[in-house]
C-alpha cells in the first residue's frame, strides 16, 4: 500500500508542477514549484500538506522525505532566497498567502 501511496504523491507533484492555466495567476507557471505549492493561505495549504506530511511519518529516515521536510520548513525560514516568507524583522510569515514561490 505504502508504495503505490508513494507513486501516487510523486504523479500529483509532477501533474501540479507541470500544470499551466491563465485563470489564476498562481498557476499561470504551474500550481506547484520545486513540489510544493506556489501560493495559498496557511488553511488550505496544511489541507494539501497532509499526505506530504502522512509520508514523512512512514518512513521517518527516509533521505528524500528528509530532505523535503526540510525544504519545505526552509520556505519560512528563510533558506530559500526565492520564497521570501519570512520577515526576521517582525518575526512572522509575511502574508496569509505564501508558497514555494514566496509573496
Amino acid at each position: 500500500m505504502l508504495q503505490l501511496y508513494k507513486k501516487a504523491q510523486e504523479g500529483h507533484w509532477k501533474q501540479y508542477g507541470e500544470l499551466r492555466t491563465t485563470l489564476t495567476e498562481l498557476a499561470s507557471n504551474g500550481a506547484y514549484y520545486r513540489e510544493f505549492i506556489t501560493q495559498s493561505d496557511w488553511f488550505h495549504t496544511g489541507e494539501g500538506m497532509r499526505a506530504f506530511m502522512f509520508l514523512g511519518l512512514s518512513e521517518p529516515d527516509n533521505p528524500q522525505f528528509v530532505a523535503r521536510m526540510k525544504r519545505f520548513a526552509g520556505l519560512y525560514l528563510n533558506e530559500d532566497p526565492e520564497a521570501p516568507n519570512y520577515d526576521p524583522v517582525h518575526k512572522v510569515i509575511k502574508s496569509i498567502w505564501n508558497g514555494s514561490r514566496g509573496r
